[in-house]
């Protein structure tokens, strides 16, 4: 099947708003970045600062340490700490415990099994 460039212009630019069937502009020349540019620069500037990270999480632990392993390490320890019991669980599992054990004993007790 062959395709008709001028209609494919044309409803290109009845799309874009743009009066007959010229063909569309080019697009003006990109500007350099306003930062100058210099990506190579920053990732390389960027990546020696990844290295120093590495290297005082290394001394800290006295084991190499790798990032992405670190976040995997974290991500296990939130969900351990998600599923541990809270203060009130606790207490309450406390209170009801003591409360169940002097039960038992006053029970005892009153059948002069104790004495």
């Amino acid at each position: 099947m062959e395709v008709n460039n001028d209609a494919v212009d044309a409803l290109i630019a009845k799309l874009l708003g743009m009066k007959g069937g010229s063909r569309i502009p080019p697009l003006p020349p990109s500007t350099p970045p306003a930062n100058g540019g210099g990506m190579e620069a920053r990732i390389a500037v960027l990546e020696a600062h990844v290295e120093h990270i590495r290297g005082d999480l290394a001394k800290l632990s006295g084991v190499p340490v790798e990032i992405g392993g670190l976040k995997t390490d974290l991500a296990v320890l939130q969900n351990r700490v998600d599923h541990l019991p809270s203060k009130g669980f606790v207490a309450t599992s406390a209170i009801g415990t003591v409360t169940a054990l002097t039960a038992i004993l006053i029970l005892l007790a009153k059948l002069h099994i104790l004495s």
